[in-house]
């Protein structure tokens, strides 16, 4: 599929890859490896009563084979996390053998260099609730969650030491761990409260070289916060806020905030109130008087030749059906009333941009499609094209997209279905529809997908894992 200036789809046969599975077996893994192309991965076949095969497929940037690498690994053993960095891809596993019996960890490497292979095995890494992996220089960070409490672990690579980080109070989210490869350090924000956050700095031997707090504001409370490193100099925090009213405001925000991060310490930040951003497409949202909004906030997008520093927040409110029924029950009349939560509605996105001092550059209001999910998810990814800048979401088996030039809308929202292999498919749902920029202008689109056919030529039914590549040009 090719992403021109108005989003055309080509007739050729699309750049795409399906393997076919039941809706009870999907349990394929995608990992992209940026212009060495990606990795898909999943459990093979048995060898032996205590160990199996774990196929890991390398695809080229036409998602042609390049090569195979069977590897085995305990029966038992559950796929939890993966990292990319330095021509290496990083994967996690974790087996426990019973529920009583301690979880060991496996810590697979593949140089795509020299195609060598290393696996090892970690009993230090037990924590049953890691969710993320990242590398950095001579060590790996890992990430967990129980309830309402964040922990984040350093391991090094070389010494084999295993530590957890410790912090001035509990964590309650990890809001951001970004690397700075101007000065080979990297950033990690951190919410320690319901308004409370703080930055960590560590170096590239994963040590704690500063802890800072975010700036105090006595009119307003910090409720997310994303980083992007803007050169050697400075580093950016946009984020959301809410504004203190005298009582807590839980997951409701009020607008945006910049903070510049410089000569090692903390600028003022700046707020954007909501009501402040207004631009000519959002007039449906004049007459909103509240302030307060419930929002779905993504990952600063970075236009480092113009120097634009995007953050989406998507607004989305839950939504209940509401049902009453009748009965009879000695001689009573009953009409109980009974109220059903179905998903949460994603109404519209903000778009704001800002230049690498926090300063307000440009920033849009635009609708979305008829989105209902079961979880809070982000959807809106932002990707530059020269002075550009390409607003993108996949949903129900589409692409959804407009391009913007600072204030100027250039394409009305559109939208372009995901391309099949064979005439007269037709795909009937798609499920765990992801969207990434792979490398330089080339996406990655992945997911599960039910499809039809009704010509003879081909099976009439299948469900399939599938990955399309597309192109910006």
């Amino acid at each position: 599929m090719v992403i021109s200036g108005e989003l055309k789809a080509q007739r050729d046969l699309p750049l795409r890859i399906e393997l076919e599975t039941t809706k009870k077996n999907a349990v394929y893994h995608l990992k992209s490896v940026e212009n060495h192309g990606c990795f898909i991965f999943f459990k093979g076949q048995t060898i032996s009563k205590d160990s199996t095969t774990w196929l890991f497929t390398l695809l080229d940037t036409n998602l042609i084979k390049k090569k195979s690498f069977p590897i085995p690994l305990p029966s038992k053993i559950q796929y939890i996390t993966s990292a990319y960095s330095d021509n290496v891809a990083w994967f996690l596993f974790q087996e426990q053998k019973n529920k009583k019996s301690p979880i060991t960890s496996y810590i697979l490497s593949i140089n795509l260099i020299n195609a060598s292979v290393n696996i090892e095995k970690n009993a230090l890494i037990s924590d049953p609730n890691i969710y993320a992996m990242h590398q950095f220089e001579n060590f790996l960070l890992f990430n967990t969650k129980k309830k309402d409490e964040e922990k984040i672990y350093v391991y090094h690579l070389y010494s084999k030491r295993f530590s957890e980080i410790e912090t001035p109070s509990p964590i309650y989210s990890v809001e951001f761990q970004q690397i700075d490869t101007f000065n080979h350090r990297i950033f990690i924000g951190l919410q320690i409260s319901t308004s409370r956050f703080m930055m960590l700095e560590l170096n590239k031997n994963g040590a704690v070289e500063q802890e800072l707090f975010f700036p105090k504001n006595n009119e307003n409370s910090y409720h997310s916060a994303r980083l992007a490193v803007a050169d050697s100099l400075s580093t950016l925090i946009i984020g959301t806020y809410s504004i203190n009213q005298g009582r807590t405001t839980n997951n409701f925000q009020s607008g945006i905030y910049t903070l510049l991060y410089k000569d090692d310490k903390f600028q003022q930040p700046i707020f954007y109130n909501f009501t402040q951003l207004e631009t000519r497409d959002s007039s449906s949202k004049k007459n909103n008087k509240s302030l307060n909004l419930l929002l779905a906030v993504g990952d600063i997008a970075v236009d480092s030749k113009q120097e634009q520093f995007t953050l989406t927040g998507e607004v989305f409110n839950p939504e209940y059906r509401h049902s009453t029924y009748n009965y009879f029950d000695d001689n009573l009349f009953y009409s109980p009333y009974s109220t059903t939560f179905i998903g949460y509605r994603y109404v519209n996105v903000y778009v704001t941009t800002f230049n690498k001092n926090g300063e307000l550059l440009w920033h849009h209001y635009l609708p979305f499609e008829n989105i209902l999910t079961q979880r809070v998810t982000v959807h809106v990814k932002v990707f530059y094209e020269g002075e550009n800048a390409v607003i993108y979401y996949p949903f129900n088996s589409n692409l959804n997209f407009t391009r913007v030039h600072k204030y100027e809308v250039l394409d009305k929202m559109a939208t372009i279905p995901i391309e099949t292999l064979h005439y007269k498919d037709v795909i009937k749902y798609s499920q765990k529809l992801k969207i990434e920029n792979w490398y330089q202008n080339n996406f990655l689109i992945s997911g599960y997908q039910y499809i039809n056919n009704n010509s003879k030529a081909y099976k009439s039914k299948r469900f399939v894992f599938f990955i399309n590549k597309l192109r910006y040009q």
